[in-house]
């Protein structure tokens, strides 16, 4: 379990710095819809 939130937690922080570096991405829902989407291919792959 523990694995599991540290690899989501990881995978989060990559996705804040991504859209970060990008910036031009600024709408709130789209990130959200972005990390939920890449964090479940992350879990199910």
């Amino acid at each position: 379990m523990k694995k599991l939130l540290t690899k989501i937690s990881s995978v989060a922080f990559l996705i804040h710095r991504f859209h970060a570096h990008v910036g031009r991405i600024e709408l709130m829902e789209f990130p959200s819809v972005t990390f939920l989407m890449s964090v479940s291919n992350f879990l199910f792959i």
